[in-house]
Formats: structure tokens, sequence, C-alpha cells
């Protein structure tokens, strides 16, 4: 429960953060171009997405170790998914390392970090936001003396860290055309609907936490809204990555939480 605490705070933190730059830069011509700056490649939102991977570096490794410790799943069980996010932490550390130093050392990127970080937080959306969001609307039960269930059970995102993950792609210009934007917008729109969905459906069980995360979501939607022509000007998308980041982080944390349940709800059995 500590680490939902703590990451909720961590999206409020961000979410001032950002609101009191977009908004500086939409209603204050002094601070017009605060945003842009703050969102340019190997600044201010790459260096937070850099230190919330490598903290998501150590959550991961020390949730891996509870989940073997536990002797619960199998080895399969826990090789493959640890494996998958293993390269996938190191690409991203990788990748914004070199973000950051390719910056102020002012050589040429030889890689299209538009495109990459796009490819990034699609996959991202896909897994934290798309397919939990879906699974929980579609109600499906778990029986967890299934071996597949388990694990299941212990990967699956909860609702602080697909909210977070919603919070990025909710962070785009509205209102203007871009190559990717318009799948943006649609993934926008796809989890505005989902989560809407959820709440009145009430087929989940949503903590004090969670309603003060979807406030949070609606905000920044608001500020979207209001002040799509600032975020347009800027490589949005780093601000963006830096909320996935979190999520990711999140995530890691969930996963030692999620097979703490898992071994009382098996004891129940």
């Amino acid at each position: 429960m500590r680490f939902i605490i703590i990451c909720s705070y961590l999206l409020f933190s961000f979410l001032v953060f950002d609101l009191f730059a977009i908004l500086s830069s939409e209603f204050f011509p002094l601070f017009s171009e605060l945003f842009v700056l703050l969102a340019q490649n190997g600044k201010v939102y790459d260096m937070f997405s850099l230190a919330i991977a490598l903290i998501a570096f150590l959550a991961f490794i020390s949730n891996i170790i509870a989940i073997k410790r536990s002797k619960i799943l199998n080895n399969i069980s826990v090789i493959i998914p640890a494996s998958f996010m293993f390269f996938t932490l190191i690409f991203l550390i990788s990748w914004l390392t070199y973000k950051i130093l390719i910056t102020h050392t002012k050589e040429y990127i030889f890689i299209d970090s538009y495109s990459i970080a796009f490819i990034i937080s699609s996959i991202i959306w896909v897994i934290l936001v798309f397919l939990p969001l879906t699974y929980r609307i579609l109600s499906i039960r778990l029986n967890l003396e299934n071996k597949l269930a388990q694990v299941f059970f212990v990967y699956q995102p909860q609702m602080t860290s697909i909210i977070i993950a919603m919070c990025a792609s909710a962070l785009c210009p509205y209102f203007y055309d871009l190559s990717d934007n318009k799948i943006t917008f649609i993934f926008s729109i796809i989890q505005s609907l989902l989560i809407i969905f959820l709440v009145i459906k009430a087929n989940h069980t949503f903590i004090s936490y969670d309603y003060v995360n979807i406030n949070l979501l609606c905000l920044i939607v608001l500020c979207s809204i209001l002040c799509s022509a600032s975020i347009f000007k800027s490589d949005f998308i780093n601000a963006q990555m830096t909320f996935y980041m979190l999520g990711i982080l999140t995530w890691c944390f969930e996963w030692g939480h999620n097979i703490v349940i898992l071994k009382n709800e098996l004891q129940k059995l």
C-alpha cells in the first residue's frame, strides 16, 4: 500500500510541474517558451524519465527476487516476464542516456527519437491501459488454482499504474494535426471511454487513491484541451514518456504486492 501512496504523490508532483509549465507557456507571453525548453530532447523530461527508469530497474530486481523466493510460480513463469522487463528497461535506460549525452555534446543524432518514443509509448499503452481496462470491463474471474491464472494475477497492472499511463496519453495537442497525433488522440478517446464505462458499470473496486488519480487525469485532459497550442509547439512526447516511466515503476512495485495477495488467497483455498 505504501508504494501506491508514493507513486500517487509522484504523479501529483509531476502533474503540478507540467501544469505550471504548460499554463505559463499558454497564458503568459514572458514564459511562452517554457514548456518547449523543458520538453526538448535530452533536457528536463528526459532526465526525469532516466531517473525513474533507473529506480524502476531496482524495483524490478527487488520484486523478481521476492516472487522467486515465494516459490509460488515456476521458473518459466518468472524467467519469461523477468527477461522481457529486463531487456525493456535496459533499452529504455540506454536510449534515454544516449539522448541526454548526445544533446549535451551537441553531436548529430542518428536515430529518429520521436518515432522511437512513439513506438515505445504505444506498446506501453497497450500493456498498461488497453488490456487491463478491457479485462476489468469484461469482469473476467481468475481461478487461482490454475497456474496460468496465478501468473496473470501476479503480473497484472493495478489501477494506479493504469491511471498514470493514461495521464501520459492524455497529454497531447488535441486540436492539431501531427503525423502521429491522430493515433495518440484515438488512444486518449479509447481510454476515456473505457474508464468511464468501468466507473459507471462499477464492477471494479476503487480505493480512495484511484478516485484522486482519476481526478488528476481529468485535470490533465482539461489542461491539454485548453493549452493545445503550447503542447503542439514542443516535443511533448518526452513529457509523455515521463508518465509512462512512472507507470512502469508503479507496475514493477505492484508485482511484489500481487504475490503477497496471491499467497494469502492460496492459503484460503
